[in-house]
């Protein structure tokens, strides 16, 4: 009877004694993740933040990729569409109604090396269009693309210290290959913008109460000839 009831005292003393290990290792593991919490730097969440776009640049807006690339065919290259909007993301990277494109990012899809576009985010890019090599024996047949054309909305022209549709537009070129995109023309707006033939590209556009056509070079996008628009007959 005595050797029972020390066996059961044995038990019942390395069963406290168990539970007093492990209620101390959930006690130190509590600690030491508060204690973690307390000394690490904060984080910074995803919203609000893409890396590539600076702190400085962001203004109180969120950005991220879209996330349907834009593949120019016959290349290499991939280009996704930078967007900026108020308020934050559902999720990092995701889209906003009322986003605006702001800057473009240019992938090589054979070795991964890229490159944007625009310097800073400060603009919205209003329209792209793919400029084709064309086989000159047969208009309709188009090869790969060579060049974007993009609308853009980049300076503050009427100086009333923001930059929206009340501003002169520009037009700028990106030529596949190269490092960045150039600026060839300004209007007060771009109405339309269109390839014509395997060697120039049709701008039509208004500047004041003046609607006027222009023609440019696909070479270089160096003018070739302007005409103004006649007026709706009567």
């Amino acid at each position: 009877m005595q050797n029972a009831e020390k066996y059961f005292q044995y038990l019942w003393r390395f069963n406290a004694i168990v539970m007093a290990v492990i209620g101390l290792a959930v006690v130190v593991a509590f600690v030491a993740n508060l204690l973690s919490s307390l000394w690490s730097p904060p984080r910074s969440g995803p919203a609000g933040s893409f890396t590539p776009v600076s702190k400085g640049g962001q203004h109180g807006y969120s950005y991220g990729l879209a996330r349907d690339a834009i593949r120019l065919s016959g290349t290499r290259e991939v280009v996704f569409v930078l967007k900026r909007w108020k308020g934050d993301p559902d999720e990092y990277g995701a889209s906003s109604s009322g986003a605006q494109d702001v800057n473009l990012l240019v992938v090589d899809d054979g070795n991964a090396t890229s490159h944007w576009l625009f310097r800073g985010t400060d603009r919205t890019i209003l329209s792209r269009d793919e400029v084709h090599a064309l086989d000159v024996a047969n208009f309709n047949a188009f090869s790969p693309v060579v060049a974007l054309v993009l609308t853009v909305l980049d300076a503050d022209t009427n100086k009333d210290g923001r930059i929206d549709r009340k501003d002169r537009e520009s037009l700028y070129f990106y030529r596949v290959g190269s490092a960045s995109a150039v600026e060839f023309f300004t209007a007060d707006h771009v109405l339309a913008a269109e390839q014509v033939g395997t060697d120039r590209y049709l701008v039509i556009y208004e500047n004041g109460n003046k609607a006027a056509a222009a023609l440019f070079s696909m070479i270089d996008f160096k003018p070739l000839s302007q005409r103004p628009l006649p007026d709706v007959p009567e």
